[in-house]
């Protein structure tokens, strides 16, 4: 079976337009990724839930420490307010000597928003809190960690509780 010169040429132009659409549907696939606004696989949830932990996270033994922990995951507008309002307490961590055990229960983050430099995370947090003479309480708090990228970093930039 002999292909014509004109049938030979017609399936030349159908090969060259499938390889032109593959290669142009390659090309919108890989721009739509780069251009794509931020993916929920990339949404700083684990540092919300490991901020949210480390700001209950507190013992008169070791508050110093504990707090540094905290601060070391903030910006530094943020860094500056919580040292400015946290005098109080420090000051009744210390005086009743307590210790504050944090829980975040698993699946107790709810990513609420997700931009390209900022997110808000809500997160549950139980806290057992122990005073000196041994008795305890446990509280159940819901806290709306707001986050900025930092570099490659998520870092607190507000803490507030919301139930």
């Amino acid at each position: 079976m002999t292909l014509s010169r004109g049938r030979i040429l017609y399936l030349l132009l159908v090969v060259a337009l499938l390889a032109a659409l593959a290669t142009l549907i390659v090309l919108t696939v890989r721009w739509r990724d780069t251009t794509a606004g931020p993916r929920f696989a990339e949404a700083p949830t684990a540092r919300a839930a490991e901020a949210a932990s480390d700001f209950f996270d507190l013992d008169h033994r070791t508050l110093d420490a504990d707090v540094d922990r905290f601060l070391a995951l903030t910006t530094p507008d943020f860094a500056s307010q919580y040292r400015r309002e946290s005098a109080d307490l420090r000051t009744a961590v210390e005086k009743r000597r307590l210790t504050m055990t944090p829980q975040v229960p698993q699946d107790a983050t709810a990513l609420e928003y997700l931009g390209t430099d900022v997110a808000q995370v809500l997160v549950g947090v139980d806290v057992t809190t122990t005073a000196a003479g041994g008795g305890s309480q446990d509280t159940r708090y819901r806290v709306r960690v707001r986050l900025e990228r930092s570099g490659d970093q998520w870092r607190v930039s507000s803490l507030e509780q919301v139930g």
